[in-house]
């Protein structure tokens, strides 16, 4: 399971959570990466590193194109049909992207390719991102995220992607907690699972406080803030049991710990699909 970073503001005076309103999987899009070349007859990589030169160039373009901030030639990539298997188009994605960049004032993207296949008409590709920032204003929170993600292109076009896996933190303060999740790989629908968000470090005398904050996975852009009720922590952590949805609906599972010296927020992705073992 990734580890690594979320896309949530939080805890403008320390004992509440915001949520920003991009949608992390937004983001998972944003560096959708692979080749686009038709081949005749499907081949499969023996590693990453078999991958055709035009596949790896265009890695190297869709991450300079985000590295500078540059919205056409990241635009550019997409099909105009493209979808999300979160249920997201082109127009949602652009205007995610321009919402995100204003809210950071450093970001920094790396993206490894895992797999590839070639098709009739392109290529499939596995890729995982990660970005680091951090936001603007007077109390910055540090980013910190990864992303697992599966790519179709058709010709020289994006025209699909699926979010596979996804984890984020975001912190602020002098000593933010150090959180380890603990979250199962996927759950079959109306099963219950458990959640556990541990702080690494002893508690000694830190008064701690926590909230988690369950979240669908869906087309919405919410632009109204969603918060974490916060309340006193008798352990070192979060420990909640929760039930999946009835119907196959991925989720956002988010823990935020609170103490003196840091804030953490932590988010991970719940595939919730009627195929995961019982």
């Amino acid at each position: 399971m990734s580890n690594g970073g979320i896309f949530r503001y939080g805890m403008p005076n320390g004992y509440s959570s915001g949520r920003n309103s991009l949608r992390s999987p937004l983001l998972a899009a944003l560096l959708a990466i692979g080749g686009a070349i038709a081949y005749a007859v499907p081949a499969r990589a023996e590693s990453p590193a078999s991958a055709p030169e035009e596949v790896l160039a265009m890695i190297e373009r869709l991450e300079t194109a985000a590295n500078d901030r540059d919205l056409t030639n990241l635009m550019d990539l997409y099909a105009s049909n493209f979808e999300h298997d979160d249920g997201f188009n082109r127009r949602d994605l652009r205007s995610a992207i321009v919402e995100f960049w204003d809210r950071y004032e450093t970001l920094n993207y790396g993206v490894e390719l895992l797999d590839w296949e070639a098709t009739e008409t392109g290529y499939t590709t596995e890729t995982e991102i990660t970005i680091t920032g951090r936001t603007a204003g007077d109390r910055p929170y540090q980013l910190e995220s990864a992303m697992r993600s599966r790519q179709t292109f058709i010709n020289d076009r994006l025209v699909r992607q699926a979010t596979l896996e996804e984890a984020s933190t975001l912190s602020a303060g002098d000593d933010p907690p150090t959180v380890r999740i603990q979250l199962p790989d996927g759950v079959a629908p109306g099963d219950r699972f458990e959640f556990d968000a541990i702080v690494l470090e002893p508690l000694g005398d830190n008064f701690l406080l926590g909230g988690v904050l369950e979240e669908s996975v869906d087309l919405a852009i919410d632009r109204d803030p969603a918060f974490i009720e916060l309340e006193p922590l008798n352990a070192g952590g979060l420990f909640k049991i929760g039930t999946a949805p009835a119907e196959s609906s991925d989720l956002w599972i988010s823990g935020a710990i609170v103490r003196k010296d840091g804030i953490t927020i932590v988010t991970q992705r719940l595939p919730v699909s009627s195929s995961a073992a019982r």
